[in-house]
């Protein structure tokens, strides 16, 4: 599979959100804090990452409705701390991995996600073609989230590979218009959760994603695990 090819299907799944845009297929706030503000050394990162580093220019965030998505959603802006070769930077990294999503999910605007680099040194705003990142203009959730919960204080090292045990969560709100029509959520349909691992690598001044807690393997969906060097 080459970076120009990755579907959109392979690039939600990646990032766990698989059962939640199969429902809605089926269905006819934040404040701006300075780059490296919202990381802090310490000495144990467990918990749910935070994120609060967000361009807020564009006005007022106004919240989805059943007739229109969200306006104005603060973009995030990446960290100088996301390069940092740390727990800290890891930290970050994923703090904004999520926020990405987010973003992306609520505007359709996957932009952010060029600031991230998967296996293989696919840029991960490549993962959502212009064709696939159409089939989202005419959907939105009333309050889509992804988030990541660390269950240890710090990564464990094995050569040069990081892993850190995580979950991830991604929930929708209440409901989700699709082509026009606002649909109810099923409360078990507005969560979707998946424990697995965080593993990266750090080379030439960067973090490279190897693989996410999700349902979705990275290393068969964006190359393979033995080619990290790019």
């Amino acid at each position: 599979m080459t970076s120009s090819s990755i579907s959109r299907r392979s690039a939600l799944g990646v990032l766990g959100t698989g059962s939640a845009l199969a429902f809605a297929g089926c269905a006819s706030r934040v404040q701006p804090l300075s780059a490296d503000a919202s990381t802090s050394y310490r000495a144990d990162y467990s918990g749910e990452v935070t994120f609060n580093s967000y361009d807020t220019s564009a006005g007022e965030y106004v919240r989805a409705t059943r007739t229109q998505r969200a306006k104005n959603v603060p973009k995030p802006v990446k960290t100088a701390m996301m390069t940092e070769k740390s727990s800290a930077g890891l930290y970050s990294l994923f703090g904004f991995l999520g926020a990405a999503f987010t973003y992306g999910i609520m505007t359709n605007d996957f932009s952010p996600f060029k600031e991230i680099t998967f296996v293989g040194g696919i840029n991960g705003a490549e993962a959502f073609e212009e064709s696939s990142v159409k089939e989202l203009e005419n959907m939105w959730f009333e309050d889509p989230k992804m988030t990541f919960t660390l269950k240890d204080p710090t990564p464990t090292q094995n050569g040069d590979v990081y892993t850190w045990a995580a979950t991830t969560t991604f929930s929708t709100g209440n409901f989700v218009v699709y082509e026009g029509t606002a649909v109810d959520i099923p409360s078990e349909a507005k969560k979707d959760v998946h424990d697995g691992e965080f593993k990266a690598r750090y080379n030439n001044g960067r973090w490279l994603l190897i693989d996410i807690p999700t349902n979705t393997d990275l290393s068969s969906s964006f190359g393979s695990a033995g080619n990290l060097s790019a």
